[in-house]
Parts: structure tokens; sequence; C-alpha cells
């Protein structure tokens, strides 16, 4: 009989090596639910914070001896507002079947259903990322499903210089709408945007807030955050002129060149500038103030079990959150 070799050996027969976890494509990302502040739970599906804008200036003299008449007197009250939000809940139900979770041992995974329940609890954190940030308006529940049910408003949503036509979900009031300089629109992609467009921003926003030394995190998309560094390289100075900017500092022997702007000081405030992977379809950059904006959790993420009717062993992760804007006044964006 022959001698037997590595390629007559079956596949069927043959034991192979396998690592003994999954490497996982991407890494989860949630950079602006993670920073924002806790605020406390909303007592109603419907909650609301105050908000009061200043008296404007005026220089008017006055004589010897005049007295106060009641025309001279002010009050506030004409100041004073209330915002709006709405909570949303989301959820992210799975399930394995029971004959799976007792007998299937694969590559990778010990426990079938824990596996499922940790991407499950990581899907529901990005889900609730994106309901923050999105462009979406808030929506009062007029039914028992998804196409009916309430919504928040996005912090996107959020920054208007002016509310929709018709009859738009708790319009925003007039004394918090920012100002136009707070939004640049028109770029059609993120190399379209120049540097004087985050500096046109920044000096909107801080005229509306009387905020100059603050800092503003900044979340990009990553052709954004590509375009933001490229600012320290070249710059177009005419039309058919582009002139290096990057001065080389460093010992060049050290064979090293770096691109990478993570701070970026301007006139009228800080910024520290965060890649994006999820921000809506059509936003280039959200600046955003962090001390102006807050978490409401009617209920964090839990994990719940739901009925087992001799099949699948079905679970549940769901939550509950709405998002304060204090001062919308206070943020700006870049978009299409």
């Amino acid at each position: 009989m022959a001698a037997v070799f590595d390629r007559d050996i079956s596949t069927l027969l043959r034991v192979r090596d396998v690592s003994r976890s999954f490497t996982v494509s991407r890494a989860i990302e949630t950079p602006f639910s993670t920073m924002a502040r806790k605020g406390p739970k909303p007592k109603s599906t419907l909650y609301e914070w105050p908000f009061k804008q200043r008296h404007s200036v005026s220089d008017v003299g006055i004589a010897d001896g005049q007295d106060v008449a009641a025309g001279d007197l002010i009050n506030n009250e004409a100041n004073k507002t209330m915002l709006q939000g709405r909570v949303q809940k989301g959820w992210v139900p799975y399930g394995v079947g029971d004959i799976a979770q007792e007998f299937v041992n694969e590559y990778g995974v010990t426990d079938l259903l824990a596996d499922n329940a940790a991407d499950a609890m990581d899907l529901a954190k990005e889900k609730l990322e994106v309901m923050c940030l999105k462009d979406g308006d808030s929506r009062p529940e007029t039914g028992n499903n998804s196409s009916t049910s309430a919504l928040c408003r996005g912090l996107t949503n959020w920054i208007r210089s002016a509310n929709p036509g018709g009859s738009p979900d708790l319009p925003v009031p007039n004394m918090a709408l920012v100002p136009a300089g707070n939004i640049v629109s028109g770029k059609a992609n993120a190399t379209d945007i120049v540097e004087d467009d985050f500096r046109g921003v920044m000096k909107s926003v801080a005229t509306a807030s009387r905020k100059t030394n603050h800092s503003w995190d900044v979340f990009l998309t990553p052709d954004a955050k590509a375009q933001f560094s490229n600012f320290t390289r070249t710059q177009q100075v005419a039309a058919a002129t582009t002139v290096p900017l990057r001065r080389f500092n460093a010992d060049q022997a050290d064979g090293k060149m770096t691109l990478n702007v993570l701070f970026y000081e301007s006139d009228f405030g800080k910024l520290r500038l965060h890649t994006h992977f999820s921000l809506p379809t059509g936003v280039h950059a959200l600046i955003v103030d962090m001390d102006a904006v807050a978490l409401r959790p009617g209920r964090r993420p839990r994990t719940g079990d739901l009925p087992f009717n001799g099949g699948t062993i079905q679970k549940l992760i769901d939550f509950i959150y709405g998002l304060e804007v204090n001062n919308p006044r206070s943020h700006g964006k870049i978009t299409t």
C-alpha cells in the first residue's frame, strides 16, 4: 500500500485549525452619545426646558433731574419661552432556536445567544447615536406601529434658521432659531469646503452665543476630516494657482511626515475635531457646543425576555431617549 500524503487527507475527516474568536469588520462608534451630558429622566413623553434671551442694549441719555417714567420700566417676560422635545423608543429584538442553542458549537462562539446579545447591544448603541444626530424632525405618536410612532428631533434638525412650512411639530420659537450664518450649505462634496467656511460658522456661532473663549466639538465625515487637514497642506490663491503651506519643522532624518489636525484655534473659539462615520446623509460637519446639549434617558438600554413558545429563545434590547438642545444658537453645521 502506498504512503499517505497531505493531499490525500479527506477534507471531511481533517481537523481544521480555526482561531477561537471572530475578527470584527469594524469597531462600534458612538462619540456624541458617549460624550453628551446625561440629564434627568423625563417625566412625560413630551418634556420642556425654559429658554431666555437677553435684553437689547440701547444708549439713552438721562437729563439732570429727570424722573423714571412708567414707559421707562422694563421686564423680561417677552424674553422667555419654552423649548420642547419628545422621547423616542428603539429596540433590537434577536432570537436563537432552542435546538441550535443546545447543540450548535460554532467556531469562535461558545454561546450563540450570548454572542447575538453582544452584537445586539452594540447595534442598540449605534441606533441611539443615529437617533440623536439625525436630520429628522419630531413627531407625536398617532398609532401603534413604526410609521406613526413618536420621534424625537435630531440635532441636525435643531440647527435651523427657520421652521418648515405647514404645521411642523413643536416649532422652534423665533428667539431660539439659529442665525443663517451658523449654517453653510451648498457644498456638494467635502472637497468644496474651504477654511473660511468653518471660520464663518464660528464667527456666527460666537456672535449668537457670545462665547469666544470656549471649546466646540466638531463631528466630521471622513472626507470632511481629510479636507480639514488639507487646509494645512495647500491653499488655492488664484484660479490657476495653488501654493504649498506645509512647513517641515521636524528633522527629516526621522523619515516622518505628519498631516493630522485634531485641534483648531480660531478667533472665535477652539475646535476639537472628531471623525464620525454615521452623520446624516448630506451633512459634512456638525459644530456642537457639548455644554448646550443633553441626553434625556427615559430608559437606558436593557435586555428583556420575550415569550418562549417552544421553538425560539427570543430576547429584546430596548431603550427610550430624548435629546435636549438647551441653546440651538450655539451650534452650526456644514451641509450639501
